[in-house]
């Protein structure tokens, strides 16, 4: 004996998919001009990890277990801000141009493939040392280097 098998059409039912959600939600972003107003992201696909070894002072390889639990805890605090309230304290947190930076910074920059940004985010931990630097696109910081002793664009001005 075969089997016959018979097809069912119900035209009158939908797919579950098909169906508009009850309960919409919207997410409001700010225009993408505007990425003062977004909270930071830092991202660590550049991160340089050289460090000492390889003739670079402020790579993260040089970093103790104790500095970068510190380094996190910024990192962790930070990004819980907008960038227009990371940058509100100018004197710790600042875009530097390249041109200002050491000639091994610079040097390095093009050794990693980076040297075609035109300044550099610089963040501050603890008063004006150490320091965490990055290429800032919109509100994501690549993060680069871990300048634990201000020398990768030191200041002129007298006390820091």
């Amino acid at each position: 004996m075969v089997a016959s098998s018979a097809v069912v059409s119900n035209k009158n039912k939908r797919a579950a998919w098909a169906k508009a959600p009850q309960d919409q939600k919207h997410t409001v972003l700010p225009p993408l001009g505007d990425s003062n107003q977004l909270r930071a992201v830092w991202n660590v696909g550049i991160l340089d990890l050289a460090g000492p070894d390889f003739g670079v002072p402020y790579g993260f390889q040089a970093m103790s277990a104790s500095e970068l639990q510190g380094l996190l805890t910024h990192l962790r605090m930070l990004e819980s801000m907008t960038w227009a309230e990371i940058i509100r304290s100018k004197k710790k947190n600042h875009l530097v141009p390249v041109s200002n930076l050491c000639s091994e910074a610079q040097r390095r920059l093009e050794e990693l493939g980076q040297d075609d940004c035109g300044e550099l985010q610089s963040l501050g931990q603890m008063g004006s040392l150490p320091r965490i630097w990055g290429i800032r696109l919109h509100n994501i910081l690549k993060v680069l280097w871990w300048d634990p002793e201000h020398r990768i664009c030191p200041s002129l001005k007298k006390y820091t």
